[in-house]
C-alpha cells in the first residue's frame, strides 16, 4: 500500500495567545515542513479568497498578513492572491479586477493590512493565464492555471474550511481546482458547453413557470443574470438559448429560485468534482510538486462557499488548523 501523507492538526480551542488560531497555523506551518520549500528570494504566492461583497465568514486578513510576514523572515517575497470570478450570479462583485480588489479591500485585503501586494492572479478579465497538460487527467485534459500563480516558485494554499454547493466541502482542492483557474479554466471545470453534463445545459428548462414582465418585478435581473444574453423575458414568458449556455453559473440564484431553470443534473455534479480535482493536479504540476503548501482553517464552517454575499450559522464549533502537503488527504482530515 503506498505511504500515508502525514497531516498536522491544531485544534481551535485555545488558553492562551500561544495556543490561538494564529500561534496554530504557524505551528502546523512549521511542522509540516514548508519553510523548507522557501528560499531566498522565492516569489511565495499566498492563495486565499477574499470573500464575496457582504460575505461575512470568509478568512480574516490576519492569517495572510502572519503567513506573509513569516515568508520574509524565510527569506522570501510574499504575495497574497486570488482569481476573479465566473459572474455566479447577477450580484457577482468578483467578476473583473477592478471589482474583486475593491471587494477585497472593503473585506481587509490591502497592501496595507498585508504588508505585501494583493495581485489578482489572472489579470483584469480573467485571460491571463498559463496552459497545463493533464494526458493523467480523469476529465480534463488540460487546464488553465492563472498566470500569477503558475509564475511562483512557491504555493501556499490558505484555505478557508466550510460547505459548498456543488462539492459539499471546499477546502484545499476547491481552492487550487477553482480558485487558482482563469475564467475559462472555471468554464472548462463546470464542463461549458458539454452536451450532457455542462452545469447549466443539463438543467431542466421550465418556461411555463415565468409569469413575463407584467407578472414579475424581478424580470430585469432574470435577463441581466446572463453576460451573453441568453435569457429572454417577454410580456408573458421567458425563453433561453440554453444550447449556448456556457456554465458560468450567472442565473443560480436568480430564475433557479423560482423554478424556472432547475437544478443541474446530479451526474454534472458528480463530473464538475472530479474536473476540480484535476484542475487542482494542474496547479501542483506547473508549481512543482515539492513547492506546494496546504493549510486548512475549519473555522466559521458555514453551508455555502465565500462565493455567496451573505453568510449562515456555522453548521459546527469551529474544529481547528489542518497543514499537509498533500491536498487529498489534508481535506479527507477536515
Amino acid at each position: 500500500m503506498p505511504e500515508k501523507s502525514p497531516v498536522y492538526f491544531r485544534p481551535a480551542r485555545s488558553y492562551s495567545q500561544d495556543t490561538g488560531l494564529v500561534a496554530s497555523m504557524l505551528a502546523a506551518f512549521d511542522a509540516a515542513g514548508f519553510p523548507d520549500m522557501i528560499h531566498r528570494h522565492d516569489v511565495v504566492a499566498i492563495k486565499v479568497h477574499c470573500g464575496e461583497w457582504d460575505n461575512t465568514s470568509y478568512l480574516r486578513p490576519v492569517y495572510a498578513r502572519t503567513l506573509a510576514d513569516r515568508v520574509k523572515e524565510l527569506g522570501g517575497r510574499p504575495f497574497v492572491t486570488d482569481t476573479i470570478t465566473l459572474p455566479y450570479s447577477a450580484r457577482a462583485s468578483r467578476a473583473s479586477a477592478l471589482d474583486i480588489l475593491i471587494t477585497a479591500e472593503r473585506n481587509g485585503y490591502s497592501s496595507a493590512v498585508l504588508g505585501c501586494p494583493f495581485i489578482v492572479a489572472d489579470g483584469y478579465t480573467g485571460r491571463d493565464d498559463v496552459r497545463v497538460e493533464l494526458p493523467e487527467g480523469y476529465i480534463l485534459k488540460e487546464a488553465y492555471v492563472a498566470a500569477g500563480i503558475a509564475s511562483a516558485d512557491v504555493l501556499i494554499a490558505l484555505t478557508h474550511f466550510k460547505g459548498h454547493g456543488i462539492g459539499m466541502m471546499g477546502g484545499s482542492m476547491k481552492n487550487l481546482g477553482i480558485g487558482c483557474q482563469s475564467r475559462r479554466g472555471k468554464h472548462n471545470v463546470h464542463m461549458g458547453g458539454h452536451q450532457l453534463y455542462s452545469v447549466g445545459m443539463s438543467a431542466e428548462f421550465h418556461p411555463e413557470k415565468c409569469k413575463g414582465r407584467l407578472g414579475c418585478d424581478r424580470w430585469e435581473l432574470c435577463e441581466a443574470c446572463c453576460p451573453w444574453g441568453l435569457f429572454h423575458v417577454s410580456d408573458t414568458g421567458i425563453t433561453w438559448e440554453q444550447e449556448r449556455c456556457t456554465s458560468c453559473l450567472g442565473h443560480l440564484g436568480v430564475n433557479v429560485s423560482c423554478g424556472v431553470v432547475g437544478r443541474p443534473s446530479a451526474a454534472a455534479w458528480e463530473v464538475t468534482n472530479a474536473a476540480i480535482a484535476d484542475a487542482c493536479l494542474a496547479v501542483v504540476k506547473v508549481v512543482g510538486r515539492d513547492r506546494v503548501g496546504f493549510i486548512n482553517m475549519a473555522i466559521d464552517i458555514a453551508p455555502q462557499c465565500d462565493c455567496v454575499n451573505f453568510s449562515d450559522t456555522a453548521m459546527v464549533p469551529n474544529v481547528g488548523v489542518f497543514a499537509s502537503r498533500d491536498p487529498v488527504a489534508i481535506d479527507a482530515a477536515a
